[in-house]
């Protein structure tokens, strides 16, 4: 069977990088560059969004690869000039054009936190940016925080954050989706609660129906012993309430669980990765799919053999097995990724990064091997990069 042309080119693209180290993103390396996000198109090419500080403020981008370099899609996406971007997301539609979003903060301090600040979604055309309506954000008294965004089967973007208000007591949670013409709220505050009894720890995925997948973090109480840990789940919208497929993912109800990530495979079943307290290190890192009627784990836990392990990323592979990206606690934060072969998870390489690794986005190629971006070093001076996997012990793009 011959490759179809737009796969072959998106491969020897991706393959060009293969042999070099990991492909610095942001514009000027002397800058702070944070929070990556990571999509591939439809001919295998990387899609980026960061927030890179230009002249004083933290601005939201997006570049493309080309097979040599890096293309930026416009320019900033900031609405305000004055205003730092804080987190940027990006996700391919069916049609191959990405859609970003991104929150701004006022850097005016109100009460414990910078300034309000919204939401905003915009989708690329092929020449400029298009503003998906105004932003979603439900107050303009609030901070817009933490977004996370999904796009259903037609390429129109769920999103979900949280809002905090000024003095920092209230974590007010919702989501809504883009119809094409307006934002349509589905969740408007099921799951907000006051910010100690909540983990702001939520990701969100759309099945083939175009239904909402939540996964999500959340203390439990027991009447007359009060406060148990934060528990995970993952459901979908029942009209008022998310539905949870069947009981806690914890291995134990009194331990903190969080640091979510979901994806469905191909017969819609949610795969959740969430790291959990316990076992004398920290964190472990665990990964379970929802087999119809109780949640089923990928052998022990994805760090078993090492150090503690925070904060996965969790994506599928051709034959619907998890390659997972943590963080693990190495007497510095490393990136690692593995893979499930079936059997056993499989590490690929050594550590992607062992420079002060933190935020990162991990995709998964047309030829079946990961990506992933991420930011290293330290505040003030952190640089995003993006590596694939070479297949050969080894990461580059």
């Amino acid at each position: 069977m011959r490759t179809p042309f737009f796969l072959a080119s998106g491969l020897l693209a991706l393959a060009s990088l293969a042999a070099a180290a990991p492909t610095l993103v942001n514009f000027d390396p002397a800058q702070d560059a944070v929070q990556p996000s990571l999509d591939l198109d439809r001919q295998g090419r990387a899609v980026v969004a960061w927030v890179e500080k230009t002249e004083g403020v933290y601005k939201a981008y997006v570049r493309r690869w080309e097979g040599s370099g890096w293309k930026r899609l416009g320019g900033a996406l900031n609405r305000e000039a004055a205003w730092n971007a804080s987190y940027a997301l990006v996700r391919v539609a069916p049609d191959g054009q990405p859609v970003a979003a991104w929150t701004e903060k006022n850097p005016v301090f109100q009460g414990k936190l910078a300034g309000n600040g919204k939401l905003y979604a915009v989708r690329w055309d092929g020449q400029v940016w298009q503003a998906l309506g105004d932003s979603p954000s439900n107050s303009p008294l609030t901070t817009s925080d933490i977004p996370r965004m999904a796009l259903d089967p037609q390429g129109n973007p769920y999103l979900q954050w949280s809002e905090m208000t000024p003095d920092f007591n209230g974590d007010s949670v919702y989501v809504e989706r883009w119809t094409g013409l307006e934002w349509q709220p589905v969740d408007n505050g099921s799951l907000s609660t006051d910010i100690s009894g909540s983990s702001r720890s939520r990701d969100i995925a759309v099945n083939s129906k175009g239904q909402a997948v939540l996964a999500w973090s959340i203390q439990l109480y027991k009447e007359g012993e009060g406060p148990l840990g934060f528990n995970v789940y993952a459901g979908t919208w029942g009209g008022k309430n998310w539905i949870p497929f069947g009981q806690s993912l914890n291995a134990d109800p009194y331990n903190y669980a969080a640091g979510v990530s979901v994806a469905v495979d191909r017969q819609d079943r949610p795969v959740v990765a969430y790291h959990e307290a316990g076992g004398g290190k920290g964190y472990n890192v665990y990964v379970k799919r929802w087999e119809g009627n109780r949640w089923v784990q990928f052998g022990p836990s994805v760090n078993a053999l090492s150090g503690g392990g925070s904060q996965p990323k969790v994506v599928l592979d051709a034959r619907g097995n998890p390659v997972v990206g943590w963080l693990e606690n190495a007497g510095r934060l490393e990136l690692r990724v593995a893979r499930w072969d079936g059997k056993q998870w499989v590490r690929l390489g050594p550590a992607v990064s062992t420079n002060e690794a933190a935020a990162f986005s991990l995709a998964m190629g047309p030829d079946d091997r990961p990506l992933v971006a991420w930011h290293e070093g330290r505040d003030g001076q952190r640089r995003v990069f993006v590596a694939r996997w070479s297949g050969k012990g080894g990461a580059g793009l």
